[in-house]
């Protein structure tokens, strides 16, 4: 196993994820709405979800295609460790 692996900023790198994390409040909020329409608004208004969920469609959104985004969310989050690991630790990535 590669021994060159920089743990601090990989734990740095976590603690900023998890930062952007939904709040107990979100959920709260997210439970209250009764159409994709209005949550896919809330996710791309007030939480770390924008970057995936564009302003221009979400009025027609399907469920499915809000899931597929907020998937991509975490392939995002997952390739943002990429830097800090080699050999076998990348692989497994």
């Amino acid at each position: 196993m590669p021994a060159a692996v920089n743990y601090e900023a990989i734990n740095a790198k976590i603690h900023s994820i998890l930062g952007r994390r939904l709040k107990v409040e979100d959920y709260k909020r997210l439970l209250s709405f009764t159409s994709v329409n209005e949550i896919a608004l809330y996710l791309s208004k007030n939480t770390d979800y924008s970057k995936y969920i564009s302003n221009e469609n979400i009025n027609s959104i399907h469920r499915d295609e809000l899931e597929k985004k907020l998937k991509m969310m975490l392939i995002y989050y997952i390739d943002k460790f990429d830097n800090y690991f080699s050999g076998e630790y990348r692989d497994f990535l």
